[in-house]
């Protein structure tokens, strides 16, 4: 049985060459790079930095919590214990340490450590925004956040400066930290 020319041959994955070492390759060859494989990747590389987020996130929020100085910072402002009636008037959005952790254990609610940064900046800004300058409150705010930027960025937690408003040393914009 003689077998037709051309029959039997294997055929090969790689690109095939032509005189003079030149390569023909045929559109679309390389095409493992499709939208359904960088989707994947993007997927993947979402939850991985969810992941490490919550992991380092949550390590530098309660080693922060347990600073003497962050204690008015770890759960949330309670007006009628604290005499101040008018705090709901006055914030927005309350946050604090204790909320955030919450959230980060949830592994719920942060997609990336920016999102975590953003959510501690609100407790800077509502801190700035209800106290009066001079304040021991305001001294404690500052210390924490210090703290806090060391910590976070040690712990390889960065956020991305063109998306949130800093002030001079680089935590934010409000009148307290200038």
């Amino acid at each position: 049985m003689k077998r037709k020319r051309g029959a039997g041959k294997r055929k090969s994955n790689k690109p095939s060459t032509g005189g003079a070492g030149e390569v023909f390759v045929e559109p679309g060859y390389y095409s493992d790079r499709n939208e359904e494989n960088d989707e994947l990747e993007s997927r993947t590389e979402i939850e991985t930095r969810a992941v490490h987020t919550k992991l380092y996130g949550q390590h530098v929020i309660k080693k922060i919590m347990k600073m003497e100085a962050a204690a008015p910072f770890n759960a949330p402002v309670d007006p009628i214990a604290l005499g101040i009636p008018d705090y709901f008037d006055i914030i927005d959005t309350p946050m604090d340490f204790g909320t955030i952790c919450s959230k980060l254990e949830s592994g719920l609610k942060y997609r990336n450590s920016e999102e975590v940064f953003k959510d501690v900046g609100l407790i800077w800004d509502n801190c700035c925004k209800y106290n009066k300058k001079g304040s021991l409150i305001l001294e404690l705010m500052k210390r924490v956040k210090t703290n806090f930027k060391r910590q976070w960025t040690a712990a390889g937690l960065h956020r991305e400066q063109s998306t949130l408003t800093t002030g001079k040393n680089g935590l934010c914009s409000c009148w307290c930290c200038y």
